[in-house]
């Protein structure tokens, strides 16, 4: 009796430690992504397009890769990056006035060939990727963009820091430190009288059908395509710096200076996720949120959608409206090379290929393509890691299901033993 007692209480107490276990570090809650070199200077991140679980990150050094259980070295070799841009065919990293394309197909890095610098001092300050067109800015306000191999100059104002872009519904808009501009015949017009300050813009998101606009000082303001003037979306920040702002599962949120990430609920911001230090960036892919703090990364997985994010209503204005920008006009239908491509179609528009033959997918054809320096980069496993191999978290909570089985095993077979009877 007194076994078949112990082996029942052995059943219960290891039943209530399997099903207690610990989930996964992490979950709802900031953690360190640690194992980058001791005082590396990071300057931008970007969450991996092409798997669940991954994060580029622009260093002093190039390019750092988390594949989800620990960082590799990525490239490219001895260039500081300071802006990342990802698109389906591959990542590209800029600093100083220097650009790099990474193929996820080819996986390897090209120098890519800018248009000359207007002064030598000139550097890209801003990077992203619109579709299949590449754009960036630069200190000396110009704004470049390439479809395929040609740039075109969008628009240029001197003495003009570029700092953010984006197109909005029929607009295109530029985010400068002088302000927020508009692209119109190829050159820029500042948004005057549409309910806007003049301070330095830190970044432009589109969401739920509105154009947010966050200033380094001012808050942040917020517009339909449709109407004249920008309304303010600051209740719950005050003027409070905003160095970021991203779409994460559907909600809106923006990072400040004073330890706090906050987001949109309705028309009110909401601190949710608080930092032990101020972050200056912020991306995501598939399953986390990621912070980057000073020379830390900082990475947060969410069980639940961190917020029900829904964007103020502004009344009707009945103020005069925002001259519409135009997107910069198509370039003649032309044919240089006679190929029976036209130049902004052609990826080698001073060259005949009929088959348009591209087999490194970095947009310009064989039959131009200029012989650069192959860089190899280590290739970013998919899926999160090599083999079977798990991460200490893991490891440690196998080890601790296996221990209690085996000892659930043990206490069941002590109590299904046979019990000997004593003879009168």
């Amino acid at each position: 009796m007194k076994v078949s007692k112990l082996s029942n209480l052995f059943c219960v107490v290891v039943l209530i430690l399997l099903f207690s276990t610990p989930s996964k570090g992490g979950v709802n809650e900031w953690t360190e992504l640690k194992g980058l070199p001791d005082g590396l200077q990071l300057y931008d991140l970007i969450g991996d397009p092409t798997t669940r679980a991954g994060l580029y990150v622009g260093t002093k050094e190039g390019v750092f890769y988390h594949n989800g259980s620990g960082w590799e070295k990525f490239g490219p070799e001895g260039s500081p990056i300071k802006y990342l841009a990802a698109s389906d065919k591959g990542l590209f990293a800029a600093g100083g006035y220097q650009l790099w394309f990474y193929s996820f197909t080819n996986k390897n890095w090209k120098p890519v060939e800018l248009p000359p610098r207007v002064v030598p001092a000139e550097s890209i300050t801003m990077l992203t990727s619109i579709g299949d067109t590449l754009m960036f800015g630069t200190s000396e306000g110009r704004v470049i963009s390439r479809a395929g191999i040609a740039w075109g100059i969008l628009s240029s104002a001197e003495q003009t820091r570029v700092t953010a872009f984006y197109r909005f519904g029929s607009s295109s808009y530029v985010g400068t430190n002088e302000g927020l501009f508009f692209i119109s015949n190829n050159s820029f017009e500042k948004a005057l009288n549409v309910g806007l300050p003049e301070d330095w813009v830190t970044d432009l998101l589109a969401f739920d059908g509105h154009l947010f606009v966050s200033y380094r000082s001012k808050g942040i303001f917020y517009k339909k395509d449709a109407d004249a003037l920008f309304k303010s979306a600051s209740d719950g920040l005050g003027s409070l710096s905003i160095t970021d702002l991203i779409e994460y599962n559907d909600t809106l949120l923006a990072a400040t200076p004073d330890k706090n990430i906050y987001s949109l609920n309705k028309s009110k911001w909401e601190s949710f996720k608080p930092l032990s230090k101020p972050a200056t960036k912020l991306s995501a892919d598939r399953s986390s949120l990621y912070a980057l703090i000073e020379n830390q990364v900082y990475e947060i997985h969410f069980q639940t959608s961190p917020g029900d994010a829904t964007p103020p209503s502004p009344p009707p204005s009945t103020e005069p409206e925002l001259p519409p920008a135009s997107t910069p006009p198509s370039p003649p239908a032309a044919d240089t090379d006679g190929d029976g491509v036209v130049d902004a179609s052609d990826n080698c528009p001073k060259a005949a290929n009929v088959d348009q033959k591209d087999d490194d997918a970095d947009g310009i054809g064989n039959v131009c393509d200029p012989d650069f320096t192959i860089v190899k980069a280590t290739t970013p496993p998919t899926g999160g890691g090599s083999g079977c191999s798990l991460n200490a978290s893991a490891q440690s909570s196998v080890g601790f299901i296996w221990f209690f089985t085996l000892f659930f095993f043990m206490g069941l077979a002590l109590r299904l033993r046979p019990q000997r009877i004593k003879k009168n």
